[in-house]
């Protein structure tokens, strides 16, 4: 019956198990599905986007097209302004009339430049849809205005060029008219100069005449009379003739200063009447040129507007399609956010669902499988090696490995590993995030279970960092017994204590008690003691019979008699690791805790296994006694994949190989036992050490499969004394008969019988 309903109870289990699991598959396609819809939407959303996409960068390119024209148009208009300007100043030196001419040229200038700031506030602005373009419209509107009044301008400064023309010819018939003035009084003073030298001839006549007269009629005169006369005439003549010499020398000289003068009068006067007609010629050509230029901007003003009539359909279309492309955009980020909500659901459930199937192998007595990555070491970085390694969460490892194919290409393909952490170097791999995974172990010894801590992996994975630490990061060890007698400090006023240790190792398939070395390292002469493993049939726990149990008070006692101890332990130098451990180490702390208030013990026992690490020996490069070592640990671990993969197997065979090696001989009850067992399994993240990485992964993943039964080892305040009334009754002592008389006798042959199985067990296993 018994059988029938431990079948019905596995049925029952099975049955809700493959609920379960049909449940979370369902589950897990519908969120797939909805997964999948979303992504086709949200791929969909992205081929519209990307046709908006290029539809507005179209645009754009033609509208920075149309920009690029009128900014070249805008330069030319500016250059001809320039130009213009240059022309009436020039004009404006010849003649303070025509004012009005650069007047117009400044106004133009003001103009070009409210253009130049118009134009470049549309190119700025344009992305602004409507507003610009309105914007434009009003600076288009403006420029005519300004054309418009340009124009006038021109006009003002064509009727002040005809009347400056005028001018001219006035003064031009003003210059003509002096000259003719000028050379008609040259004409009077010649011709009464002429006059004068006419009348003094005459007068030279008439003396000429009275001389003849007078010669004529003094012809009987004297000779000294006539001499006389002649000298006085002769005389006279010579004065006449001085004196008209004078005046007409004088009149000659102030005739040529007069005409000088004349002369320099109307040059001046012509000079400034070519100057000025040079003056009007070049501002009759600037004129023509600004009259030119003026009618090119009118064209360009008109081929602009055409332009700008254009880009304002153009924008028009633009707005419209960037309106779409907004609505498809938001709408692409909603998709979006409903597709990162759905992942991260996803993840989070993902990472649900694994925690509770990690608590539910904890109900089924699964060993639990931490899995722990260091860091790349120093020869490994020297050698330039990869990371193979990444974590998609703090349950699961991927390993990556690139593979050729048939076909000779390279191709990255990743295996997968869960379990139930994982810690990685810089995200939760601290001694301190680790320990905190372990502490409830702690307690359930404390409790009365027993507990085995093992950590595994290949040579320089870290398992001793992970189990012994260091002091400046303590590992688990250091941490585990301070919480021991924290808890016990804490609880003192209901519990009393009782907390041992022995420490030993496995060298060369042999047992050596690390307390005894110690403790007679002087006498190098004295045999050590013969080791062997017994297990408690009735409690299913292994002890080590000839091992030194020391009992400790404190935590600082008992880390300072195994660090002690631990000098004993055999390590060596390989190429893989410096201080490389060449056996397996075994801690084990033994607890006992009564309860005041009712007497009921409980025994629990805590075992921090550090395992030696798998050797490939080309890597190592171990030799004669290394290589020994070497060979025993590869043997005692072989072994114990053999106990693991058979535990893991669950044929109907019920044989497991235990004996098989002394390692597996002393780790029977936590493989399969009765034990809470904790698994480390450290791996390297270089590539180089792939083929080791997935070995021990491969490894700790049957070893996740096991199944321990674990219970509690308590025993009432009753069964604890008939214990110890028939412990001294073995050895000979006098019991008091109201001890014994306070037993029932059904309850004394129970024991007694359990005892004599005890018994006959310890002598089988130790047998």
């Amino acid at each position: 019956m018994a059988a029938a309903g431990g079948d019905g109870g596995e049925a029952a289990k099975s049955a809700l198990a493959e609920m379960d699991r049909a449940q979370h598959a369902a589950e897990k396609k519908e969120l797939e599905d909805r997964v999948s819809s979303l992504r086709a939407d949200l791929e969909a959303k992205e081929g519209q986007l990307r046709s908006s996409q290029q539809t507005a960068t179209d645009l754009e390119q033609q509208l920075q097209a149309k920009v690029n024209e009128l900014e070249r148009a805008r330069a030319d208009a500016t250059k001809a302004m320039a130009e213009a300007k240059e022309a009436a100043s020039s004009a404006a030196a010849a003649t303070a009339t025509a004012t009005a001419a650069p007047a117009a040229t400044s106004d133009d200038n003001n103009k070009s430049a409210e253009l130049e700031e118009a134009m470049a506030k549309f190119k700025e602005d344009l992305a602004k849809s409507q507003a610009d373009l309105s914007e434009a419209k009003e600076s288009n509107t403006k420029l005519k205005e300004k054309l418009k009044k340009s124009i006038a301008k021109i006009n003002e400064f064509k009727t002040a060029y005809a009347k400056k023309k005028e001018e001219i010819a006035a003064l031009k018939e003003q210059v003509e008219q002096a000259k003719a003035s000028q050379s008609s009084e040259s004409d009077a003073k010649m011709q009464e100069l002429e006059a004068k030298v006419a009348s003094n001839d005459a007068k030279i006549q008439e003396l000429e005449a009275e001389k003849a007269r007078l010669i004529e009629e003094h012809a009987s005169s004297s000779s000294a009379a006539q001499e006389q006369l002649k000298k006085q005439y002769e005389d006279e003549q010579a004065a006449l003739r001085a004196e008209l010499e004078s005046k007409a020398a004088e009149a000659q000289k102030k005739l040529e200063a007069d005409l000088e003068a004349e002369r320099s009068r109307a040059a001046g006067v012509l000079g400034e009447a070519a100057e000025t007609k040079q003056q009007l010629e070049t501002t009759k050509e600037a004129l023509e040129k600004l009259q030119s230029e003026h009618a090119t901007l009118r064209a360009q003003n008109e081929e602009n507007e055409a332009k700008l009539n254009d880009l304002e359909a153009q924008a028009a279309d633009g707005a419209e399609a960037a309106r779409q492309v907004e609505e498809l955009t938001a709408a692409l980020a909603e998709r979006d956010k409903q597709l990162t909500e759905a992942s991260k659901q996803y993840r989070e459930e993902q990472v649900l669902r694994k925690q509770i199937n990690n608590q539910l192998q904890d109900l089924l007595g699964k060993i639990r499988v931490y899995c722990r990555v260091r860091p790349m070491n120093s020869r490994e970085k020297k050698m330039d090696a990869q990371e193979c390694v990444r974590f998609p969460d703090s349950y699961t490892i991927l390993l990556k490995k690139q593979e050729t194919t048939k076909e000779g290409t390279h191709k990255f393909v990743e295996k997968e590993y869960e379990f139930d952490q994982v810690f990685a170097p810089g995200i939760n791999g601290t001694q301190e995030e680790i320990f905190e995974q372990c502490r409830g172990l702690v307690q359930s010894a404390m409790d009365g279970y027993n507990v085995c801590v093992f950590a595994y992996g290949q040579t320089g994975s870290g398992k001793t960092y992970t189990i012994a630490g260091e002091s400046s990061a303590p590992g688990l060890k250091p941490r585990m017994i301070h919480e021991v007698f924290d808890i016990a400090e804490r609880t003192q006023k209901l519990y009393e204590y009782e907390v041992s240790a022995y420490i030993i190792e496995i060298y060369l398939d042999r047992l050596r008690d690390l307390f005894w070395q110690w403790d007679n390292r002087k006498n190098k002469n004295k045999k050590a003691p013969n080791l062997q493993p017994i297990k408690d049939a009735a409690k299913g726990i292994v002890y080590i019979k000839g091992a030194q149990e020391k009992t400790f008070t404190s935590a600082e006692e008992m880390l300072k008699a195994l660090e002690n101890a631990e000098k004993t332990r055999v390590v060596g130098k390989t190429k893989m690791n410096a201080a490389s451990s060449r056996s397996h180490l075994i801690f084990g702390v033994r607890l006992k805790r009564t309860d005041k208030k009712d007497g009921k013990v409980y025994y629990g026992k805590l075992s921090l296994v550090d395992l030696a690490g798998s050797e490939s020996v080309g890597k190592t490069g171990a030799a004669k006694q290394r290589l020994k070592e070497a060979q025993s640990i590869n043997k005692s671990l072989s072994a114990l994949s053999n106990v693991i993969s058979k535990l893991a197997s669950g044929g109907p065979s019920k044989f497991v190989p235990y004996r098989s090696n002394m390692l597996t001989l002393v780790m029977q009850d936590s493989l399969g036992g009765n034990a809470k067992t904790l698994m480390f399994v450290n791996v390297s993240p270089s590539e180089t050490e792939f083929n080791e990485s997935n070995s021990s992964l491969m490894y700790a993943k049957l070893v996740k499969e096991i199944k321990n039964t674990a219970e509690v080892d308590t025993e009432t305040k009753e069964i604890a004394r008939l214990k110890q009334v028939i412990a001294q009754l073995k050895a000979g002592q006098r019991v008091e008969d109201d001890e014994i008389l306070t037993v029932d006798a059904g309850d004394d042959g129970g024991d007694a019988g359990d005892d004599g199985g005890d018994a006959g067990d310890d002598g089988g296993d130790a047998g």
